[in-house]
């Protein structure tokens, strides 16, 4: 029983942590120059453009996976800050009313953020596609969140109304 109370009590303050780490991160990344970002873009977009011309005969560019992979990037950058940030109040509450509004929220003004701080970095510019693909990215972890929350909820539920 100590050892389940510790681990909640551990959650309760490594999650917090986490998602704001990750935002950290996020806004971390906006503001290195475009050449550092470029480097690290172009090294997954030639993995990303052989298996794409092994699958496809498209005649994928490695200019086109690399915009591509790094779409992907900040789709997942955002899908973990918004599961970790929904986790956390997840952990706070009884139930998950108001939690997708707020996380989108929060979302919405981190992408927002991000893309304002691209425009204080040499060679990048801030973009609505970005955006966008940020928040699909949002709503994906938050989904996630929402999908294992319900059933931790549930099964709380079930453990509450059982014991006296």
């Amino acid at each position: 029983m100590k050892a389940k109370k510790a681990l909640r009590v551990f959650f309760r303050v490594a999650l917090p942590v986490l998602s704001l780490v990750c935002l950290f991160y996020i806004f971390f990344n906006s503001m290195r120059a475009a050449q550092n970002a470029i480097s690290v873009t172009n090294s997954v977009s030639g993995v990303v453009t052989k298996v794409a011309q092994k699958v496809t005969a498209t005649g994928l560019t490695k200019t086109k996976a690399g915009s591509i992979a790094a779409k992907i990037g900040h789709a997942g950058e955002f899908a973990l800050f918004a599961f970790l940030l929904s986790a956390a109040a997840l952990q706070r509450r009884k139930t998950a009313e108001g939690l997708p509004f707020q996380v989108f929220a929060v979302s919405l003004f981190a992408a927002v953020t991000d893309e304002y701080l691209q425009t204080r970095s040499v060679g990048r510019t801030p973009s609505v596609t970005d955006v966008i693909v940020d928040l699909s990215g949002a709503l994906t972890g938050l989904g996630l969140a929402l999908l294992i929350g319900y059933f931790a909820l549930r099964r709380r539920a079930k453990k509450e109304n059982a014991s006296p």
